[in-house]
């Protein structure tokens, strides 16, 4: 994502991207992230990380099979079906990062702020600016009438 069309940020849905919303969700969840992470500052015992577990394969995807046709049901289905079984992770082995990051005692104070696989990663200018970040808050707090 290179920028944000705040005149529409919540029903961007409708994109050309080839993955869809899923980017601007991810980032619109690291700058929530970024926020809550510098409204509690040195709060003890509590720390906030964005993270991701990757590709997970579980049967949350299952009901995608029903509405494909045959069309899917004939190309995209094996297809999707073999990607998933060569690259995508196990449940148990996409929780690791999340049982991770709540369970480590060494990022107790930690500034990181996006994890992926166990560690920390860098993340995109666009996703540290506090500016974009106080704006998507008051945003969703208008969005939600708090």
């Amino acid at each position: 994502v290179k920028s944000i069309d705040w005149s529409d940020a919540f029903t961007q849905i409708h994109t050309s991207r080839w993955m869809g919303a899923y980017p601007l969700s991810k980032l619109f969840q690291i700058l929530s992230t970024l926020k809550l992470k510098g409204d509690l500052p040195n709060t003890e015992g509590i720390n906030i990380f964005a993270l991701t577990p990757g590709w997970v394969s579980t049967s949350i995807q299952d009901p995608v099979e029903y509405g494909l046709g045959i069309f899917g049901l004939i190309f995209y289905y094996p297809l999707v079906y073999c990607m998933k079984f060569t690259f995508a992770k196990t449940a148990k082995t996409g929780a690791q990062t999340i049982i991770y990051c709540a369970v480590e005692s060494k990022l107790d104070k930690s500034q990181d702020l996006y994890f992926e696989n166990c560690a920390a990663t860098k993340v995109s200018s666009l996703a540290v600016d506090e500016v974009s970040s106080d704006r998507l808050w008051k945003l969703s707090c208008k969005a939600v009438e708090l």
